[in-house]
């Protein structure tokens, strides 16, 4: 009976243990993901805003970059 009760705790252990494996590879791809969506979307923003604003029929018609 003893040996029985072993074997399920040892079962349960294995159990947990491959879902927190599974888990933290999960934790692992996401973030990535999201940090190089972050990186791609922060590199878009700085490279419209640093490229300058158009003299006339502008879209950014409030955005001030000293063109006079």
């Amino acid at each position: 009976m003893r040996s029985k009760e072993g074997q399920a705790l040892l079962e349960y252990l294995l159990v947990f243990g491959m879902m927190a494996g599974i888990s933290t590879a999960m934790v692992k791809l996401i973030s990535g993901y999201t940090n190089s969506s972050m990186a791609s979307l922060g590199y878009a923003l700085s490279n419209a805003l640093s490229s300058g604003v158009c003299k006339s029929l502008c879209f950014y018609g409030n955005f001030g970059n000293g063109i006079p």
